[in-house]
């Protein structure tokens, strides 16, 4: 007759048995070594409270049972990443629309000089941009970069672009 294994020891064998097939099943599903690793954490949480399933570690039915548990838990955290990342997205976007709604505003209230407005509201958006924060929000190179989700190097040379457009439309180049 076989000799029961202890819950110490029955854990240990399945870790050594199962913790890379865990691991490569959660990584293939999530694509990060970080949350690929926290699966396979949560998945022993999950298979020690229900240890007494499983009769002997190196079971076909053993080795299914965890890998179907390693499986669930990957999804539900991809699942969990997804409803993120669209919040995320939404969140961006809301910020997005207010930060345009304030600088057309803002472009409102220097419109008593019709000339400047002019000027200014006739630029490629991608250099409005850039002018309406840089210049009347008072937001410096890398604030402005970070709003618009570019690069401080592209948020100076639109600036100077712009500038030069302008210049050129006032016959100053």
């Amino acid at each position: 007759m076989k000799k029961s294994l202890s819950d110490y020891d029955k854990l240990e064998q399945l870790f050594l048995l199962y913790e890379q097939k865990m691991y490569a099943l959660a990584y293939g599903i999530l694509h990060q070594v970080e949350q690929a690793e926290d699966v396979v954490q949560e998945s022993f949480i999950k298979i020690m409270k229900h240890l007494d399933k499983i009769k002997e570690p190196d079971d076909e039915k053993a080795k299914w049972y965890i890998l179907r548990i390693v499986k669930n838990t990957a999804i539900d955290t991809y699942r969990k990443n997804r409803k993120e990342h669209k919040q995320i997205v939404q969140m961006e976007h809301q910020d997005l629309e207010e930060t345009s709604s304030l600088i057309d505003n803002h472009m409102d209230e220097i419109g008593e000089d019709e000339y400047l407005r002019s000027f200014i509201k006739d630029l490629p958006s991608i250099y409005l941009d850039v002018i309406k924060l840089h210049c009347f929000y008072e937001y410096s190179v890398k604030e402005t970069a970070d709003i618009l989700k570019i690069n401080a190097s592209t948020v100076r040379k639109r600036f100077e672009r712009a500038k030069k457009i302008l210049l050129s439309r006032k016959g100053l180049d």
